[in-house]
């Protein structure tokens, strides 16, 4: 019995350091989202990287709960696996929202690339024909 209630602290403080990465992904992660269109390249990359870190410490727990063998949880457990699950479900939806505004601003980007290098090829035309047309009106001058 002594080495269950050993086992029991165990397994709940591997689901509160789960549940409280979570807590603090999902603050963080709703601190941003709405900001993420007009953020710097930099600090997007900032912003992930410390996402990613903290995905990495609930990986970590996860892992734990995977190696150990618990019995049914109890009322404390059940309460901490349902909040898990409720901030795992939360950011799901943010994590969306995320990727769709940077495809969003990715395709910004790509369309700016492109009319740009558009531009750039016209004035290219532009200039190698004012330059034909120069060489014409020279020979007909002479």
């Amino acid at each position: 019995m002594g080495s269950y209630h050993v086992a029991n602290i165990e397994w709940h403080d591997v689901l509160r350091g789960q549940a409280d990465c979570l807590r603090e992904l999902l603050a963080f992660s709703e601190k941003w989202v709405d900001k993420i269109e007009s953020l710097p390249i930099n600090m997007l990359r900032e912003i992930i990287d410390h996402r990613a870190k903290w995905i990495q410490k609930i990986r970590s727990f996860m892992e734990l709960r995977k190696q150990r063998v618990f019995d049914p949880p109890d009322k404390e457990s059940a309460v901490l696996l349902k909040e898990i699950s409720d901030i795992a479900e939360k950011l799901t939806e943010i994590d969306n929202q995320i990727m769709s505004k940077l495809k969003d601003r990715k395709t910004q980007y790509l369309q700016l690339i492109s009319e740009n290098a558009a531009l750039r090829k016209q004035t290219a035309k532009s200039l190698y024909q004012a330059g034909q047309n120069r060489k014409r009106v020279d020979i007909y001058q002479e």
